[in-house]
């Protein structure tokens, strides 16, 4: 009884185990064409770029201090405002140096009288040679001394060296300064330079003119400069070189920020670059899979350098392919595929 039972289940157990009875539309059965998105390969233009970080620096910055101590009598600036080149921002007392001033002056023209009158009776020989000089030396003398009551006073004001904008003040009138007294910064933010440093290898390729790229903290906008400047030592503990490079500022940049930096080494004509999602790893380098009408075939590739969401392809594509960049893991040689988007 246990024979025939089995007899005559087994043709329908191997009924249900043979695809080619069901016609390949059971569990077994091939599938229909895989869903991928491709992208057609472009050449373009890729910069060999070097990544560092730097520093945003004023273009002209300086600590505004007095050359002599003295009382505040006169400020002439407002924090955070522009100021030109040659403008009095704050004077100190000089009413002293300013007695004494006069003072010099009476007698600078009356040596200067002294020494016009002498001059002339010693062309008429009416004195020698010796008494003359005793005037010239008095008028000398005057004069000297009128100089540097001159240059004390100027010592009592501050001037703007530059075109720019005043920083936070940190006296007031009436306050007795010194020379080390901290009073307000002065920036010229018009240009910014950008300091930043790289490792020793990299000197040759890089020089004056050579074209950077940089981001700040909060913003999106990347800037361009231009490198104008290299430092003629290599650092002995971090063997880096610095560099300095200045762009316009549009009003959104500010010294001191933190700034990266991507130093471009050079243009790479006509490069092709596929999306780094393209690649597959396999055993001895990477494939891509390369769409023929409605399957896919593996091809080899050599990369090169990379984007931050592409790579470079030096060999193994050319421009016009289409390449796979969804469902790798499913794909095989000889796979059917339907395209569903095509960048």
């Amino acid at each position: 009884m246990l024979g025939i039972i089995t007899a005559l289940a087994l043709p329908k157990l191997m009924k249900k185990k043979d695809p080619s009875m069901s016609g390949g539309k059971g569990p077994g059965g091939p599938s229909g064409p895989v869903p991928v998105k491709g992208e057609v390969v472009r050449s373009q233009t890729l910069s060999n770029t070097l990544h560092a970080t730097g520093t945003l620096l004023a273009n002209e910055e300086v600590e505004l201090q007095c050359e002599a101590s003295g009382k505040v009598i006169a400020i002439y600036f407002e924090e955070g405002k522009p100021v030109r080149k040659g403008q009095l921002l704050l004077k100190t007392n000089d009413a002293e140096l300013q007695a004494a001033l006069k003072k010099a002056e009476s007698r600078m023209k009356l040596a200067t009288d002294m020494e016009r009158r002498q001059k002339e009776l010693l062309k008429k020989e009416g004195i020698s040679e010796a008494e003359y000089d005793l005037s010239r030396n008095d008028l000398n003398a005057a004069g000297a001394e009128l100089a540097q009551l001159k240059e004390q006073i100027r010592k009592t004001e501050i001037v703007a060296p530059f075109d720019g904008n005043i920083g936070l003040k940190y006296i007031s009138e009436g306050a007795v300064v010194t020379p080390s007294s901290r009073i307000a910064s002065l920036q010229n933010v018009s240009s910014i330079k950008i300091e930043f440093t790289i490792p020793e290898q990299y000197i040759s390729r890089v020089h004056n003119n050579t074209r950077i790229r940089f981001t700040t903290p909060g913003s999106d906008k990347v800037y361009e400069a231009t490198v104008y400047a290299i430092e003629p030592k290599i650092d002995p503990q971090t063997r880096n070189i610095t560099l300095r490079a200045k762009c316009t500022n549009d009003g959104k940049l500010f010294p001191g920020s933190f700034a990266s930096v991507d130093v471009i080494l050079d243009d790479i004509k006509n490069a092709l670059m596929v999306p780094t999602e393209a690649i597959v790893p396999v055993l001895k380098g990477q494939k891509v899979y390369v769409i023929k009408t409605d399957s896919v075939i593996e091809q080899k590739v050599e990369t090169g350098l990379r984007t931050s969401n592409l790579i470079q392809i030096k060999s193994g594509l050319s421009a016009g392919d289409t390449i796979a960049t969804t469902a790798l893991m499913q794909l095989k040689k000889g796979s059917k595929v339907k395209l569903v988007q095509v960048k």
